[in-house]
């Protein structure tokens, strides 16, 4: 395929998108920094016998009620724009996590309220999450969605490698919950620049309140094929989280762990922005081979547990998932109206936000029966499994593979079939 070098400045030159994308990546190093500060914050109010729990309710709640959310507030925020919705999302997220450090520094900070407020903050993460993809639909054109899509994933993949180290640094010396805090100003950052953006284009396709986000999935055969390979992508990696701490702390020191997922967001960050300056790739087949190429990498730990393939096998796994969400991202834009495009990604959300953790807590008793080798192995194998499954899925929408325009009136939605 011919590189088109200038597709990413394409996307940033309208002065709309930059200010998006400058306040999705400040945002997403608070995130970052949380990934270590929740947990710590967990760990040092936690009573010493149930720390442990304390931690895993801490993680949870700082994710999972987001499905919650999407379920329980879809009549309401269904026809909301995607502006607001994000608004809504940075509020909540910044009042909450505002108060964690407040109430820490008064000395009222206890697991039960840590934890409530951790739940109160993710409410609306499937709503605001829809919103940034959604506003991003917007804002860039219907040929350069996949490049957008690339930049937006890539910013996460790139927070993966800064958060994380920049809240190491700074936790050395500073309560975590300066850390959170500092999580809370990343949303308020990302309210002023949402904030800034013009208001967005009225639809001439109105939302039908009977045509909710849950209503077109079901009745979109391709995107909830797509939800369920997705879902089962995301779970079958959640035991990766568990076993891979474990796997090093079997075979090398603890302090190579950082080492492993450093690689691997620069990996999935070289990944998604190559895959990005591609102008056609057929989506199912690039997904289906996204799959089966990482579990492929998965598998090598089954096989060695020597540093150095480890490594490069985990680098090359990040760098084949990088351009998944953004190649999924992009057919649910495509194949979605635009007056039905937050509300269908919240109900996207709100389902994945729990397929890695409900792996997560499967890999446990996995580590714990097969070993780290042999849970890795098996959630690569079984990884490429589900690749197998998935190619009919390819042959089925090969018509739909290249990334193209949308069709229909303002560029909403599928074609009839």
């Amino acid at each position: 395929m011919k590189l088109v070098p200038g597709r990413y400045g394409r996307v940033l030159q309208p002065r709309p998108v930059r200010i998006l994308l400058s306040g999705y990546g400040v945002s997403l190093v608070g995130d970052g920094m949380s990934v270590v500060s929740v947990a710590a914050l967990a760990l040092r109010i936690g009573a010493c016998p149930h720390r442990s729990l304390i931690v895993g309710a801490s993680l949870a709640a700082y994710s999972l009620p987001a499905a919650l959310g999407a379920l329980v507030l879809r009549r309401w925020l269904s026809a909301v724009s995607s502006r607001r919705l994000v608004l809504l999302d940075c509020l909540l997220r910044a009042l909450a996590m505002a108060a964690i450090p407040i109430v820490r520094v008064a000395g009222g900070l206890n697991p039960g309220l840590y934890i409530g407020l951790l739940a109160i903050g993710s409410l609306l993460m499937s709503w605001g999450y829809a919103g940034r993809y959604s506003l991003i639909a917007e804002l860039a054109e219907p040929d350069l969605r996949m490049a957008a899509n690339s930049l937006m994933s890539s910013l996460d993949s790139l927070s993966v490698v800064v958060g994380p180290a920049l809240a190491g640094a700074i936790i050395t010396f500073a309560d975590p919950s300066v850390l959170i805090a500092a999580d809370a100003a990343s949303y308020v950052a990302l309210a002023v620049a949402v904030g800034r953006l013009p208001d967005p284009i009225a639809h001439t396709d109105a939302p039908d309140p009977g045509q909710g986000g849950w209503t077109l999935l079901r009745r979109n055969p391709q995107l909830l094929a797509l939800l369920v390979i997705t879902f089962g992508f995301y779970f079958l990696y959640g035991p990766v989280e568990v076993a891979l701490p474990v796997f090093v702390a079997d075979h090398h020191t603890v302090s190579v762990l950082g080492l492993y997922w450093a690689v691997f967001g620069l990996g999935a960050l070289v990944g998604g922005l190559a895959a990005g300056t591609l102008p056609r790739l057929r989506l199912w087949t690039t997904m289906v081979g996204v799959i089966a190429g990482w579990g492929l990498a998965v598998t090598v730990f089954g096989i060695t547990s020597a540093l150095a393939p480890t490594l490069i096998a985990f680098a090359v796994g990040g760098a084949i998932y990088g351009p998944y969400p953004a190649l999924s991202f992009t057919l649910f834009q495509d194949e979605t109206p635009k007056a039905q495009l937050t509300a269908v990604l919240a109900a996207r959300s709100g389902i994945l936000v729990a397929s890695s953790p409900l792996g997560t807590v499967l890999g446990g008793p996995l580590t714990a029966g097969l070993g780290a080798s042999g849970t890795l192995f098996l959630s690569g194998i079984t990884t490429v499994g589900l690749a197998v499954v998935a190619l009919p899925l390819v042959r089925r929408n090969r018509d739909a593979g290249p990334v193209r325009p949308p069709v229909g009136p303002e560029g909403a939605g599928p074609t009839a079939e």
